[in-house]
């Protein structure tokens, strides 16, 4: 009980910090393997569905965290704060969505459209995945079977 009320002093420091984690997230992607192109980041977002929901994602924590003030709050009423603030709730679960996407099974990719990544997000409760990251040139290296991460 103890723990649930350290979590309740300091929600609006966590949720401002995953706000910051989601920017950094969003940042170092769009770096990386865009090169802050616009076209390339809107492009990236159309084909790649885990894209789409990662910003999805970045989009419903945007408010939150602009509103996330006391002045906010006074501002808007409580009521009407508490509503918008339901929204974490939506942004979570497109978080999940985003990571379930996003992971790579061994020999597949996320971004198919082929139906294997549906198979694979719903298999994947007790499912070993392969973790596959890609270098600046976008060349996959694939770690070693002992990195594989279980859902």
């Amino acid at each position: 009980m103890a723990q649930a009320g350290l979590l309740i002093k300091f929600r609006r420091l966590l949720g401002l910090f995953a706000f910051f984690y989601a920017s950094l997230h969003m940042l170092t992607r769009a770096a990386l393997y865009n090169g802050f192109s616009p076209s390339a980041t809107a492009a990236d977002i159309i084909k790649r569905r885990f894209v789409t929901a990662g910003m999805t994602t970045y989009l419903l924590l945007l408010p939150l965290a602009l509103t996330s003030t006391n002045w906010a709050i006074r501002k808007m009423g409580g009521k009407r704060w508490n509503r918008l603030h339901k929204l974490i709730y939506v942004a979570g679960v497109c978080a999940i969505i985003h990571y379930w996407w996003g992971v790579k099974p061994r020999g597949g990719h996320a971004d198919r459209h082929d139906g294997r990544s549906g198979r694979a997000v719903s298999g994947a409760a007790g499912a070993g995945m392969g973790a596959e990251a890609k270098d600046a040139s976008g060349y996959g290296l694939t770690h070693s079977s002992a990195n594989t991460y279980a859902l």
